[in-house]
């Protein structure tokens, strides 16, 4: 069952769709394959165009039922990353508008998403009524969207700190999702969660992505992490370790992105007997602690995210006044289009 009608939606949010590979794994992929290719060059851009035609002509396995390439994810995950690449984070980047407004503006945006996802899915573990598979349609979708290319602005805005504590939050975010799962008696190979391999995989990629250069807040080791563990960057942040460890006490295989394949087994190796996890409890990582440290770091009224860097939302007077042409760039239509979803 692959449609997204909004019935479906409605419906069966947690139902498994298979959809396409992320450019990032499709490229890995296409590179992987070609290695040993003397004439093939990586830097050339061949495999960022063959993932274009293939979408183009829609040989995709979201097209393409007869395939088996591609990565499921329940519904709800899916519709989240669409929002979030084709609305959430656009509509808060002044050069999708030919706007300028300040140097950081698109990175403090993007953090600005970052926060609602982290917002939301805190907001949801505590509800009473909070559902467990609700939870882990956010952890399905962010590290595919936190891996992707518009991410390069968000690693550069000025605010190193806050940049940390994002860093080790969102893995705790994660571990908490886990340990949620783990205590329904879900954490295990044969899961009703399907892909918990794979969004371990993905998030032990965004690892190697934040962890470089990076003190962990969270960590009582300072200087870029455990140097004895190696020096995969994952490895400076303390929820990569931990995530490592529960995995193994789960018995659960990290396995599906390319990146990271052939190296988890020597990771987990580095890993033998030190790293210790917290003792089994609701709150086995310490996310309440964690979440209200950042939110009252860089929260306005008890709250993080909200709005005020989505462009969309701004008066016609504020979005002339940055605009390069000092015109409003949305026309009456694309407005009344907007206030209507």
């Amino acid at each position: 069952d692959h449609e997204m009608t909004e019935e479906k939606l409605k419906q069966d949010p947690h139902a498994y769709i298979t959809n396409c590979l992320p450019r990032f794994e499709f490229k890995d992929r296409y590179n992987k394959k070609r290695q040993d290719d003397e004439d093939y060059d990586e830097g050339d851009g061949e495999a960022g165009r063959a993932w274009a035609k293939e979408h183009n002509e829609k040989k995709c396995p979201c097209f393409d039922k007869s395939r088996t390439d591609g990565w499921a994810m329940m519904r709800k995950a899916f519709t989240r990353k669409i929002d979030v690449e084709t609305i959430e984070v656009p509509h808060r980047d002044p050069d999708c508008f030919g706007m300028y407004v300040y140097n950081d503006f698109a990175g403090y945006g993007y953090q600005e998403v970052v926060e609602n996802n982290m917002a939301e899915f805190n907001k949801i573990l505590n509800s009473k009524n909070g559902k467990t598979e609700e939870l882990w349609t956010i952890l399905e979708s962010m590290p595919i969207w936190l891996l992707d290319e518009p991410n390069v602005p968000w690693h550069m805005i000025d605010d190193g700190e806050r940049s940390w504590l994002t860093y080790g939050l969102l893995g705790f975010m994660l571990l908490a999702g886990l340990n949620r799962i783990d205590q329904e008696g879900e954490l295990k190979p044969d899961s009703k969660y399907k892909d918990l391999s794979l969004v371990m995989s993905l998030w032990a990629r965004v690892a190697d992505d934040l962890g470089g250069d990076t003190d962990d807040p969270f960590d009582g080791v300072k200087g870029g992490g455990d140097s004895s563990l190696g020096d995969y960057a994952g490895f400076s942040l303390l929820w990569f370790r931990y995530l490592l460890a529960l995995a193994k006490e789960a018995g659960i295989p990290i396995k599906g992105v390319t990146h990271i394949d052939d190296k988890v087994d020597e990771w987990l190796s580095q890993i033998e007997g030190k790293v210790k996890l917290p003792p089994k409890k609701a709150d086995r990582f310490g996310w309440k602690t964690k979440f209200s440290k950042y939110t009252k770091s860089y929260g306005a009224g008890g709250k993080i995210g909200g709005e005020q860097f989505k462009i969309t939302k701004w008066t016609r007077q504020e979005r002339k006044k940055h605009a390069f042409d000092n015109e409003d760039p949305l026309t009456d239509e694309q407005i009344k289009a907007l206030k209507d979803g």
